[in-house]
């Protein structure tokens, strides 16, 4: 069983001493990319983290972020600025909002819950016929994992990694099996891609940037790579329907 109590602090720990702050960034801009394109009102937010997503939205009329852990529930809390926002700790499948969203946004979830189905079948209630889900996970094809199968670092590309286990993740995914979980849950994929491409491990982009041998200026570049080879970014994501919506009266 996952110990969120446990992978607070690690995430936590892992923010502050690692690449992970620039993954964040690309992470949270693809996201904020699709919310310009589909301009939802309402938004229920699946884990937050240490940077929840309503800071980043300056239109809306709801929002509700649902967070596990009761550190970062706390951050949330600590940031929250309007009153059209309401955040709850608890797990997704605990609790009934009994209302519908425009968009549920899945950030960096579904890899590290061994049943990830269980989360994407509870939010089925919430969806109307016109609603969007957003899911990211890493990509088991990135660049950077591909190389390290072809250096032989690695036996095959769904070989877990140190970090994988410390963050007790449990799956790694590819775009194949990453829309396959949805389509077995009887979702419809209405777009797909990945994004920022890395091309070494978190620690070892963290040391060239360290000793200077490549600046942020190339960070940008290798996240507008993603253009050029749309299938190895570091992460992947899909914008989702349920196929047994009802039309919100």
């Amino acid at each position: 069983m996952r110990n969120i109590g446990n992978y607070t602090k690690e995430y936590i720990d892992k923010n502050h001493y690692s690449f992970e702050k620039y993954q964040v960034e690309y992470r949270r801009n693809n996201l904020l990319n699709i919310i310009d394109k589909y301009k939802p009102k309402t938004i229920l937010e699946i884990g937050c983290g240490t940077e929840p997503l309503f800071q980043y939205i300056e239109k809306f009329e709801n929002f509700v972020t649902v967070e596990p852990s009761k550190e970062f529930y706390k951050i949330a809390c600590n940031l929250k600025r309007q009153p059209n926002i309401k955040i709850i700790n608890d797990f997704i499948e605990n609790i009934d909002l009994n209302e519908k969203f425009d968009m549920i946004s899945i950030s960096s979830l579904l890899h590290e819950i061994k049943d990830s189905a269980k989360i994407i079948n509870s939010i089925k209630r919430y969806l109307h016929v016109d609603s969007i889900i957003y899911a990211n996970v890493p990509n088991a094809r990135s660049f950077h994992r591909l190389l390290a199968y072809e250096s032989g670092l690695i036996e095959n590309i769904h070989e877990k990694s140190e970090n994988q286990k410390k963050f007790q993740q449990a799956h790694t995914f590819d775009l194949n099996s990453f829309q396959q979980l949805f389509k077995e849950n009887d979702y419809k994929i209405t777009e797909k891609g990945s994004y920022f491409i890395k091309p070494f491990a978190h620690s070892q982009m963290a040391a060239l940037l360290e000793k200077d041998i490549i600046s942020e200026k190339v960070i940008d570049g290798l996240d507008n790579m993603a253009k050029y080879c749309p299938d190895l970014g570091s992460e992947i994501y899909i914008i989702a329907k349920y196929l047994h919506s009802e039309r919100i009266e």
